[in-house]
């Protein structure tokens, strides 16, 4: 795995040299460098990337992933909430923010955002696949199903569709054990 990450960052340099005023090369070099090299070189290669492209909002998106992995909550609200400002019709920025409210705790906050990403992109897979996950922690199992659904009608790739279709087999399977095993039920309700 090591190589594939050396031979990413080689590839990613060289289409940096090839073509420098192009972001996307610059936001993975910055996420594999994290991994690989550390938060203080990737920190690097983002602020080269906000300077040279100070209009682009997946770089502070991105950037405030990597705040997220170093559990700098306030640093990557800060930059998505500056990605949200910055480009209003992306739904990712907000998704993101919906994460941090929800793991932070403030679960309606975090159910809110995700109703504001899908305001902003009614396909946005993602934020139904965490909607469905919501409604399964909380039990309700008809609703998440009905997540499940809109995340594999709206799946924007194989690896999307992989995960929201698993998901809601599996969650059709404890449906399935819960139907045939009444008193598991009230087990289940009490975790």
């Amino acid at each position: 795995v090591r190589e594939e990450f050396d031979r990413a960052l080689e590839e990613l340099e060289f289409c940096i040299n090839l073509k420098p005023r192009f972001a996307a090369p610059y936001i993975h070099l910055g996420l594999i460098q994290l991994r690989i090299r550390g938060p203080d070189v990737a920190q690097q290669t983002f602020t080269t990337a906000r300077d040279l492209f100070p209009e682009n909002a997946d770089i502070l998106t991105y950037e405030a992933q990597m705040y997220l992995q170093l559990n700098n909550v306030p640093k990557a609200q800060e930059l998505l909430k500056k990605a949200n400002e910055m480009v209003p019709t992306s739904p990712l920025p907000t998704l993101f923010l919906a994460q941090i409210s929800i793991q932070t705790g403030d679960m309606d906050s975090g159910i809110a955002l995700l109703q504001k990403s899908l305001q902003i992109d009614s396909k946005f897979d993602p934020a139904y696949q965490l909607l469905a996950q919501l409604n399964l922690q909380r039990k309700d199992l008809k609703m998440a199903l009905e997540y499940f659904e809109k995340a594999i009608e709206n799946a924007r790739s194989l690896d999307d569709l992989t995960s929201a279709f698993a998901s809601r087999e599996a969650a059709l399977a404890q449906q399935h054990v819960l139907d045939k095993n009444p008193h598991l039920r009230s087990i289940v309700e009490s975790l």
